[in-house]
């Protein structure tokens, strides 16, 4: 198989400045991957058995799975993209104890249409966000659509005054009626950070304050609550930041960075309004190095050790408490398998390291972009599988 750069976990829409600031490396190939498990025990390995799952695709088509919201132990939504003949159309499926279920999308009429991140609050409250490339018209655009139980409908997100391509990359719904994405726009060739805000009825742009002159974005968005959310992100290719939301402000907060190297934060987690987790990858030009935890404290943000061997990149984590995390990615270490996918869970004391199921014949290589558990041992993870770029693969534990 053959790598190449995204921009995000699941190859998604992005800024044309973004190209330099993002790095992660995944496979070409686009097969739905889908991972359930439970947390994991203080030892090596998580205790318990995966089962595989199938999951279904539009006929003719590929695809991906980017993000996933699970509102109950038994409900999930995972949103992504699928490809047919050179068009690239959004997908979301459902997920309950009967297995998954393709749900319709509305139709853009573009070229190019990606869903990235999704959020749930209950089974007739999801927000997911993506972008598309319309017909006709210049640059990605920013698309969001509302799940209310029975269908998918699209809303309408201002565009930036001033500004273009506008690309939204994270959402996060704190309650039924409040829902913060994160992104960037660009203005005289010069990224904006911003967040839009959703209060159940119309979306408004908010200003992120952000470092002079340098050239980043926000990658991930978690809202605990509806007034409160923490953003992180890295800018120049070197340096971690989180942006803190406390109801009426973006506040710009430093994370500490190792010297050397290339870092990214994919992604973050807040159990509580001051308990988060933040996780990413440090990188040697394209070759990831080894993954990177960040965890906000009372006087700020630290980095800490987890479980992942080396050449490993997290792409996706959620905590069900400030006791149990799990985070998910990739490890590049196999130059057969070209990636594997990861899983790793946090037990409030250590982190420890989970055994993903043997692939079935004829299939290798996985990256998991996204997780979300909605208890201690509910966990979903979703991504891709690697070969071959055909066949759905999802497992389930718990």
């Amino acid at each position: 198989m053959v790598g190449l750069p995204r921009m995000a976990p699941g190859n998604r829409i992005a800024l044309s400045w973004e190209a330099s600031v993002k790095r992660v490396v995944v496979s070409v190939a686009v097969v739905i991957c889908t991972v359930v498990f439970g947390a994991a025990s203080a030892g090596a390995t998580a205790s318990g058995t995966w089962r595989s799952q199938h999951v279904p695709r539009p006929p003719g088509h590929i695809g991906y799975l980017n993000s996933v919201s699970c509102w109950s132990a038994g409900s999930c939504i995972a949103v992504g993209t699928s490809f047919n003949n050179g068009v690239q159309y959004t997908m979301a499926e459902h997920w309950d104890r009967s297995g998954w279920t393709l749900q319709s999308t509305p139709s853009l009429g573009g070229p190019v249409a990606t869903l990235t991140s999704v959020s749930c609050t209950s089974a007739t409250n999801c927000m997911a966000i993506g972008g598309y490339t319309g017909a006709g018209t210049s640059g990605p655009h920013s698309l969001a659509e509302h799940w209310n139980g029975a269908a998918w409908a699209v809303q309408s997100i201002p565009e930036p005054a001033g500004g273009t391509e506008l690309g939204l990359d994270s959402v996060s719904c704190g309650s039924p009626t409040s829902c913060t994405a994160v992104g960037a726009y660009a203005s005289s060739g010069s990224p904006v950070l911003v967040a839009a805000h959703w209060d159940g009825t119309n979306w408004t742009l908010q200003r992120m304050p952000f470092v002079r002159f340098a050239l980043g974005a926000p990658s991930s968005v978690s809202c605990p609550t509806a007034r409160s959310c923490v953003a992180v992100g890295s800018y120049n290719d070197s340096k971690l930041f989180a942006e803190r939301w406390n109801g009426s402000r973006w506040a710009f907060q430093e994370i500490p960075t190792p010297a050397g190297q290339y870092f990214q934060l994919n992604s973050v987690s807040c159990a509580q309004p001051q308990n988060c987790l933040a996780v990413g990858g440090a990188f040697n030009g394209p070759q990831p190095v080894g993954s990177i935890v960040a965890r906000a404290t009372a006087t700020g943000w630290v980095l800490e050790k987890d479980a992942a061997p080396a050449q490993t990149v997290l792409l996706g984590v959620s905590c069900a408490s400030d006791r149990s995390c799990t985070a998910v990615g990739e490890n590049a270490a196999d130059p057969v398998l070209f990636h594997t996918g990861v899983a790793e869970s946090w037990n409030g004391t250590s982190w420890a390291m989970q055994a993903l199921p043997v692939p079935q014949p004829d299939t290798r290589g996985a990256s998991l972009s996204g997780a979300s558990c909605a208890t201690a041992t509910a966990c979903t993870a979703v991504g891709v599988y690697g070969h071959p770029g055909d066949r759905p693969l999802a497992d389930r534990k718990g």
